[in-house]
């Protein structure tokens, strides 16, 4: 099960469209009995790696290890052998420091509102996402984060629906999500904190930023 996008995230009702804007059928899924899940739901790979004891779940939605904090991906085996399942991660890396939510361009982050959720009888708290926000930063919807942007018809275009932002003027590669600006704040910022505080057992030489964040001035 690869670290991907849930094209065919469940959706009983047909209610809502699929992730590419198109319509589903009414069902689109269903359980072969009520007390199973749906044929094609989708593993959160992030909670999947939380509850491996792989690490924990930062305050930007970001699952951080003790190794590399958050400079990993995570991909899943489903097997029906007898595992021994390994303890949760214990430690206490993510101290708030809100790094991500000021080094986000899109402000996606909230640092008032909070997501609750309870996994393996612990809380998991992190702040709510602005989930349009964040895909259109991330794609090159900033001007100040984008040398691709040079006109108010740039602006619009990598400001549409994201599906749709995301294939303007520069189509992503092998058709996985373009990163114009990526992840610089999120997870680059908690990066560089967790560096800092030396926290991460995966050290750089160097420290991981050496200058200051470019950003594009525009007239």
């Amino acid at each position: 099960m690869p670290n991907d996008w849930p094209w065919t995230a469940t959706d009983v009702s047909g209610d809502k469209p699929d992730m590419v804007g198109l319509p589903r059928t009414d069902p689109f899924s269903r359980p072969v009995s009520p007390d199973k899940p749906a044929p094609d739901v989708f593993v959160h790979l992030r909670i999947a790696a939380f509850c491996a004891g792989l690490g924990e779940i930062g305050y930007g939605k970001i699952l951080l290890t003790p190794q590399f904090g958050p400079r990993q991906r995570f991909a899943a085996v489903l097997t029906d052998a007898p595992l021994e399942p390994d303890p949760l991660f214990e430690g206490n890396l993510c101290d708030r420091c809100m790094s991500c939510v000021k080094d986000c361009s899109g402000e996606a982050i909230s640092s008032t509102e909070t997501i609750k959720v309870t996994v393996a009888g612990r809380e998991l708290e992190w702040g709510k996402i602005d989930y349009d926000k964040c895909s259109k930063a991330f794609c090159g919807g900033r001007r100040e984060t984008n040398p691709f942007m040079m006109t108010p018809e740039d602006e619009a275009g990598f400001n549409q629906h994201v599906w749709t932002a995301q294939k303007y003027k520069i189509p992503p590669t092998y058709d996985y999500g373009r990163a114009i600006e990526g992840a610089s704040g999120c997870i680059r910022a908690c990066m560089v904190h967790l560096e800092q505080q030396g926290k991460l057992k995966n050290a750089f030489h160097q420290p991981f930023r050496r200058r200051k964040p470019w950003r594009l001035t525009h007239h």
